[in-house]
């Protein structure tokens, strides 16, 4: 059964080897490390499987739990957002994402926004709304065709088209309002440390430091080495190496 963090720190077993993608005998033997407490050997072994199967949600999770146990932060963080922002309903995910994000100084629900809409506004993930948008667009386009080809359904047919042009606006507003949401376009520091600079090299003074798990805005990623990127709780920006940033 997967686990949520629990106040007191405690465990229980990871999530099934269950998951697509994710070599069984692997995961498996990851997870019975895990089990008997070896949370290092066990997070490397998460990390080797992620490798060959990134996008796993519940491999996700699991490598997130031994990261944390490792006190890794930073990673954890990273592996139960990603595996959040694919099952965005998973209430173990999201109570462990929060509670990782709490225990650097963060918040998974924003201040002054009620829990139970946080909820709803997450309550399918980016590639749900997409399809959903999608098939209000194509049941828009053949209930307009229908309309054009025969006149005789029309007046049956365009309130039905209405409804379905209504649907498409809807989800298509929906999924451009998560396009701003706190993880999107969003890295975690990973290092122990990241050093906040005025510029994208050493020689650029350093004026902040960012502990490890501190969520940052990707402002500009095109240079291999700094990032540009903006710290949303202390309203500032600068630029950090690379290195010490993993993207969600």
């Amino acid at each position: 059964m997967r686990t949520a963090i629990l106040a007191a720190f405690l465990f229980a077993s990871p999530a099934p080897a269950a998951a697509a993608g994710a070599d069984a005998v692997g995961r498996a033997g990851a997870d019975k490390l895990y089990n008997d407490s070896l949370y290092q050997q066990a997070a490397d072994a998460y990390e080797e499987l992620l490798r060959a199967g990134p996008g796993d949600p519940y491999l996700l999770y699991n490598a997130g739990n031994a990261q944390f146990r490792v006190k890794r932060p930073g990673r954890a963080l990273l592996y139960y957002a990603r595996a959040w922002r694919t099952l965005p309903r998973d209430a173990d995910m999201r109570y462990n994402l929060d509670f990782a994000l709490k225990s650097t100084g963060q918040s998974l629900v924003p201040e002054g926004v009620p829990p139970f809409l946080h909820r709803l506004y997450y309550s399918a993930s980016d590639r749900e709304i997409a399809a959903l948008a999608s098939l209000a667009f194509w049941a828009l386009c053949l209930l307009g065709a229908g309309a054009a080809l025969r006149p005789a359904l029309k007046d049956r047919l365009l309130p039905a088209a209405g409804a379905a042009a209504a649907l498409l606006l809807f989800f298509c507003a929906w999924g451009a309002a998560r396009l701003s949401a706190p993880l999107r376009g969003a890295a975690v520091v990973v290092q122990h440390e990241a050093t906040l600079r005025s510029g994208p090299n050493e020689t650029f003074n350093a004026y902040a430091a960012l502990p490890e798990g501190r969520v940052v805005k990707i402002i500009d990623d095109s240079r291999e080495d700094f990032w540009e990127v903006g710290v949303q709780k202390e309203g500032i920006k600068g630029w950090i190496t690379r290195d010490e940033l993993e993207r969600i």
